[in-house]
């Protein structure tokens, strides 16, 4: 005889999107403060932002009741302030959550795509995300802690932290004053071959 098994997988944890876009000056400041999965940046000439959030959950841990639970848990807050737009990764609601206080950390990912006006103020704050920003001419401070980033055509200042990161930063135009720290991660920076500029660096102790 012939045995035929028809196997039904289970469903997926469906990931969430927030989206929201908000009028922003062209010097306006944006902020985005989140901990762990991706921020895209591309800077466009529109007087707003925005703003495309997807939280998907981490399966390393948690049944797939818990992650669901989990994700609809987590939220993104995108608010304005005076001339800034506040974009953060909010786990409060999560971490007070039953199945989240069992011993499983596992907190969802937020994957950001954000749009924002070429010559803004850009803050990211970041714990263990990829960031990736391309042909930005506005301020951009970027404190990671764990992360990497890949920073493509800048062209306004940077101010630059790290702990155990990896960044790359290429730079079409040398316009403004680059600050960079880092403890037990690298760092490469890249101008263009005309640039003038004056040096000031500190190896501490066992760095390169």
């Amino acid at each position: 005889g012939v045995l035929t098994l028809l196997l039904a997988a289970s469903p997926a944890v469906a990931d969430r999107t927030v989206s929201k876009t908000l009028p922003l000056a062209a010097d306006g400041k944006v902020t985005i403060d989140t901990y762990k999965g991706s921020i895209s940046v591309t800077p466009w000439d529109r007087t707003e932002v925005a703003v495309e959030a997807r939280i998907v959950p981490d399966d390393s841990c948690g049944s797939e009741k818990d992650q669901r639970e989990w994700v609809a848990a987590t939220g993104v807050v995108i608010e304005p302030s005076g001339r800034s737009v506040r974009i953060e990764s909010d786990y409060d609601q999560l971490e007070t959550s039953r199945g989240f206080l069992r011993g499983c950390t596992s907190r969802p990912f937020v994957h950001y795509r954000v749009s924002l006006p070429r010559a803004a103020t850009l803050k990211i704050h970041d714990y263990k995300s990829d960031t990736d920003v391309k042909d930005f001419a506005g301020h951009l401070t970027l404190d990671t802690y764990k992360g990497s980033a890949t920073l493509v055509g800048l062209s306004g200042a940077l101010d630059l932290k790290t702990y155990k990161g990896e960044v790359r930063a290429a730079f079409k135009r040398l316009s403004a004053a680059v600050h960079a720290e880092t403890f037990k991660g690298d760092v490469t920076m890249t101008f263009p071959a005309e640039s003038a500029f004056e040096l000031s660096a500190d190896a501490g102790r066992k760095g390169e």
